[in-house]
């Protein structure tokens, strides 16, 4: 065997031994990604995950307040930025979603426990409130396994937009209900002349109407009744391929909001012990 042979077998192994090694990282990877998911989905889908009330005594004192989603206190204990819990239907999307103001990029490549993962988090924009005339812009990565915001396609079918409707946002006090009503391929330069992405308030109904006649602009799908102001919206974004550098967006409407119970009032209370204490 040459000289030459030698070195370019030696060059081939290597590149080999490489790529496999790169394989069982990605491997590994997705295996811890899949993983931690199971595990804060054990939390949010807990058999005992349901709404707890707060007496009326525990809210005097200051012990806490009714939780429509006590299950989200665990995951705040285990990270702070958590903002709330994403659910899309019929999709794999059944995520936490976090925000920072700190460093808003954080989670675009670290996972929910903050280890370097190029999965990441789901996040809301450090400029996102939750509230009415407010519009919380979501963003996750388009991974080539199918989590994360890949299922985010299946909204380009208008038939998919029809029937999958409910979409849940879970915060601790409330679940919020929406509903697509725009989904917008757009690229980089069009979201310069439409920054979709900076719209996280619409404080008129104006400004409402100004924001959905762009979309229109860029819908390849809309739904017939536009949401009245001022109703939340939810904006999810994540990469798309049809275009250069380009986002795919759907745009959701709050429809409904269910809360947490009421504190018990002194004489409820007094009539629920009294009822526990019958013979």
């Amino acid at each position: 065997m040459t000289r030459l042979k030698r070195l370019v077998y030696t060059v081939c192994a290597l590149l080999l031994l490489f790529a496999l090694w790169n394989q069982h990282r990605l491997n590994q990877s997705e295996a811890d990604a899949r993983a931690l998911q199971q595990e804060l989905s054990a939390v949010a889908h807990a058999p005992d995950a349901s709404a707890q009330a707060a007496s009326a005594e525990d809210v005097s004192a200051g012990r806490g307040l009714a939780a429509l989603n006590p299950w989200l206190d665990e995951l705040r204990e285990r990270n702070e930025n958590l903002l709330g819990w994403l659910s899309v239907p019929n999709t794999v999307i059944d995520y936490p979603v976090v925000q920072t103001l700190e460093d808003s990029d954080f989670y675009l490549n670290h996972s929910f426990d903050g280890m370097a993962d190029s999965h990441g988090t789901l996040f809301a924009d450090c400029a996102c409130w939750i509230g009415d005339g407010n519009n919380l812009i979501v963003y996750g990565h388009h991974m080539a396994d199918g989590t994360m915001f890949q299922n985010l396609t299946k909204y380009q079918s208008a038939d998919f937009c029809l029937t999958n409707g409910d979409i849940l946002f879970h915060t601790r006090d409330s679940t919020r209900h929406f509903r697509p009503v725009v989904v917008m391929r757009i690229s980089e330069s069009e979201a310069q002349e439409f920054p979709y992405h900076t719209a996280a308030e619409l404080s008129s109904s104006e400004e409402y109407e100004a924001f959905f006649a762009s979309c229109a602009h860029y819908a390849d799908w809309m739904a017939e009744k536009r949401p009245a102001y001022p109703a939340m919206l939810l904006t999810l974004s994540t990469c798309e391929y049809s275009k250069r550098n380009s986002r795919l967006v759907v745009v959701c409407a709050c429809t409904g909001m269910d809360t947490a119970p009421e504190p018990q009032t002194e004489d409820a209370s007094s009539a629920l012990t009294q009822e526990r204490n019958k013979p």
